[in-house]
C-alpha cells in the first residue's frame, strides 16, 4: 500500500472517530425536530340526528341494604355501568319488582341470601323469557334459609357444600376472552372463599379453582341464564375486570367502549449509572453497574421491545443525591454524556422522555416512616428541585416537551402535585400506580381527566411478576383495554429479588410480555403521550346499540380519533359495514370505528 493510500485511510478514519464523537455529544440531539408532539384529529364525530333518542342498555342492580358486602358489590356494580355509560336502575332485595320486560339488558344480583329475595319469581319470569341473571355474590351456605330448592334449581346446583378457601384459578373456556386454558397458580397471591357444589348437567362451569370448585358457572334457563360467582368479592380494584367480563355476558350480544392500548414505563432512565461494583452483578455478568446498564439491561430491554412492539416511556432523573434543602446541581460531563447516549437510544426505538425528580426523594412534607426517604421542608425547595431537573433536561433536549411525571416511589402530596404544575410546564400526565393497600403512602390513581391535566397509572410492575401483578394486569385489559406495566434498570438490586439472576429475571420479563403479546394482539403500543387521544376518546365517547334479528347497529360520537368497543355475542359475525372488527376470542370481537355509524351482520341460521 503506497503513502497515498495510507494518508487516505488515515484521514477516514479520522472523520469516522470525529463523527462517533459528535454522536456522543448533545448538539447532535439537536439534529431536526424533537417535540413530542401529539397528534389528534380536531373535529369530533357528530350523532345521527335522532342517535340519542335510543335507550342505553339498561340494567337492574338488586342489593340487600342490611349487608355491607352486598352494598360495597352493587357500588362497584354502578361504577363500573357508569364506565361503560350504560344506564341502571338500583332495587333493594325486600322491593317487590313489577314485570321485567325485555329492555332490561341483564340483572346484577349482589346478595348472598337469594332466598330473601321478594322479587326472585320475577326474575325467573325474566330469564325464561331470555334475560340474563348474574349473581355476584357467594351463597351464604352456612345458613340453609338463605337458598330454597328451587333457587338451587334455577342456579343449576344440585347440591351446595360447605366453605372453603379455594386457591388460584382454572380458566375453562373462553368466558375471559383470550385466556382459554390459562392458570394461576396456588401460590396464596389468589384465593377466594368458595362453596363446595356439585352442579346439573346443562351448567357450564367457565373458571374454576385449582381443585376444580366452580368459581362462575354458566346455567341455561328458558330461553336465557343464570350466571354466578362463587367467591368473595376482592377488596382491590384487581375485581374490576372479572365484573365486567360478568356484565359482558348479559344478552345475547354485549358492547362497550375501551381504550384499547399497551404502554410500557421505564422508570429511573436516564439517569447517572455508577460504576460501582455489585458482587451479585460482578459474580454473574463480571461487569459493574454502569457496564451492566449500557452491556446488558439496555440490549435486552431494546430486544424486547422489538420483539413484543413496546413503545417505552422512560422517566429521567437527575441525580441520587438526598438533598431536600440545598444548591441542586447538576451531574458533571461524563455523566450528562451517558445521559444524552440513553436518551438517544430510547427515542431512536420510538420511546418517550419523561421525568422522574431532581433525586429520588419523593416530592412529599410528610415523614414516611421506614423509607429511608427524606421529607421536604417546605414547598420552595421542592419546586427548586423541579426547576433544575427542567433546566437540566431542557438543555439535553432543548425543544423537547416533557409531557409526564412520574412520582419517585409513587409517592406525592397535593404540595408536591402543586410543585410539578408550577415548575414543569410541559407535563400533562402524572403516571403512579392504580392499585395499594388502604395504608400506604403511594399515591393511588384512577384512569381520569381533568382540567387538562391526566391521570393514566400503572398497574403492574417487575421482571418477574407474581400471579397478584398477573391478574392486575389481566383485570385491567378485561375492564378498560389498557396494560401499563413498568420496571427499573436496577432491580436485580432490590431485597425481593435477591432469589433471582439476572438470567432469571431476563427469562420472567419476557415469558410475561410474550404472553401478554400473543394473548392480546389488539392492544395498541403506544408512548404515554401518544396514549391521551385514545383516553380521551375514551372518556368523550357516547354511544347507542340498536339490536336486531339480523345485525347490530353502533351509533357512536364525540371521538376525534377512533371509537374502540369489546362486542361479546352468542352470534356468529358474517361481515361488518362502517367499522374495523378483530376477532379476539370465540364469541368476542374488537372493534374500531371512525365514522359514526356500524352494522354488524351476523350469519343466519341454516
Amino acid at each position: 500500500m503506497n503513502r497515498k493510500s495510507i494518508a487516505i485511510l488515515i484521514f477516514i478514519a479520522f472523520l469516522a472517530g470525529c463523527f462517533f464523537q459528535y454522536t456522543r455529544m448533545k448538539d447532535f440531539l439537536h439534529m431536526g425536530s424533537l417535540t413530542n408532539a401529539i397528534v389528534q384529529r380536531e373535529e369530533a364525530a357528530t350523532p345521527w340526528a335522532d342517535a340519542e333518542t335510543i335507550p342505553r342498555d339498561h340494567y337492574y342492580i338488586l342489593y340487600d341494604p342490611y349487608r355491607v358486602t352486598s352494598a360495597y358489590a352493587a357500588h362497584n356494580a354502578e361504577v363500573m355501568l357508569k364506565k361503560q355509560k350504560k344506564s341502571f336502575e338500583i332495587h333493594r332485595i325486600d322491593e317487590e319488582l313489577p314485570p321485567i320486560g325485555d329492555k332490561v339488558q341483564g340483572i346484577l344480583l349482589a346478595a348472598t341470601r337469594p332466598a330473601e329475595l321478594k322479587s326472585m319469581d320475577r326474575l325467573k319470569e325474566y330469564a325464561e323469557g331470555g334475560g340474563t341473571v348474574i349473581l355476584l355474590q357467594r351463597i351464604m351456605s352456612s345458613d340453609p334459609s338463605s337458598t330454597s330448592p328451587e333457587i338451587n334449581e334455577a342456579l343449576g346446583i344440585v347440591h351446595l357444600g360447605p366453605t372453603g378457601w379455594k386457591d388460584g384459578l382454572s380458566l375453562k373456556t373462553s368466558f375471559i376472552p383470550g385466556m382459554k386454558g390459562k392458570l394461576f397458580p396456588s401460590d396464596e397471591k389468589y384465593s377466594t372463599e368458595g362453596n363446595t357444589v356439585t352442579l346439573s348437567d346443562d351448567s357450564t362451569v367457565e373458571i374454576s379453582s385449582l381443585d376444580g370448585t366452580p368459581v362462575i358457572w354458566t346455567h341455561p334457563f328458558g330461553k336465557g341464564k343464570f350466571i354466578v360467582f362463587n367467591g368473595n368479592e376482592r377488596l382491590d380494584k384487581s375485581n374490576a375486570g372479572f365484573l365486567s367480563s360478568l356484565i359482558a355476558h348479559a344478552g345475547e350480544e354485549s358492547i362497550y367502549p375501551i381504550v384499547g392500548v399497551k404502554i410500557f414505563f421505564l422508570d429511573d432512565f436516564p439517569a447517572p449509572a455508577p460504576k460501582a461494583i455489585i458482587p451479585k452483578l460482578q459474580k454473574e455478568t463480571g461487569l459493574n453497574m454502569a457496564e451492566f446498564y449500557r452491556q446488558e439491561w439496555w440490549p435486552f430491554m431494546a430486544a424486547l421491545a422489538r420483539k413484543n412492539n413496546l413503545l417505552y416511556t422512560a422517566s429521567m432523573i437527575e441525580s441520587y443525591n438526598t438533598d431536600v434543602d440545598g444548591d441542586f446541581e447538576g451531574p458533571d460531563s461524563s455523566v450528562r454524556e451517558n445521559f444524552i447516549a440513553q436518551g438517544r437510544e430510547l427515542l431512536a426505538i420510538g420511546g418517550e422522555l419523561g421525568l422522574h425528580g431532581y433525586n429520588h426523594q419523593p416530592l412529599t412534607l410528610k415523614n414516611i416512616p421506614d423509607t429511608g426517604y427524606e421529607p421536604w421542608p417546605d414547598e420552595k425547595w421542592m419546586a427548586d428541585s423541579l426547576r433544575e431537573l427542567y433546566r437540566y433536561a431542557r438543555g439535553l433536549y432543548p425543544d423537547y416537551d416533557f409531557r409526564v411525571y412520574i412520582p419517585p416511589a409513587n409517592i406525592l402530596d397535593e404540595k408536591g402535585l402543586e410543585a410539578v404544575k408550577e415548575t414543569l410546564p410541559d407535563v400533562r400526565v402524572i403516571s403512579s400506580v392504580y392499585n395499594g393497600p388502604a395504608d400506604s403512602p403511594w399515591r393511588i390513581q384512577d384512569f381520569s381527566r381533568k382540567d387538562g391535566m391526566y391521570s393514566i397509572p400503572r398497574i403492574s410492575s417487575g421482571y418477574v411478576p407474581d400471579e397478584t401483578q398477573r391478574i392486575a394486569a389481566l383485570s385491567s385489559i378485561l375492564e378498560m383495554g389498557v396494560f401499563s406495566h413498568f420496571v427499573h434498570p436496577d432491580e436485580i438490586l432490590y431485597t425481593e429479588n435477591e432469589g433471582y439472576t439476572w438470567k432469571d429475571m431476563q427469562d420472567g420479563l419476557s415469558s410475561f410480555m410474550e404472553e401478554t403479546t400473543r394473548r392480546f394482539p389488539w392492544l395498541t403500543p403506544v408512548t404515554v403521550s401518544e396514549s391521551i387521544p385514545y383516553f380521551d376518546d375514551y372518556f368523550d365517547l357516547d354511544y347507542r346499540i340498536i339490536r336486531n334479528p339480523h345485525f347490530v347497529e353502533i351509533h357512536a360520537w364525540n371521538f376525534k380519533n377512533e371509537a374502540r368497543f369489546l362486542l361479546h355475542s352468542s352470534h356468529t359475525l358474517d361481515h361488518v359495514d362502517g367499522a374495523e372488527v378483530e376477532k379476539i376470542d370465540e364469541g368476542t370481537w374488537f372493534i374500531r370505528m371512525k365514522n359514526p355509524e356500524a352494522r354488524l351482520y351476523w350469519k343466519e341460521n341454516p
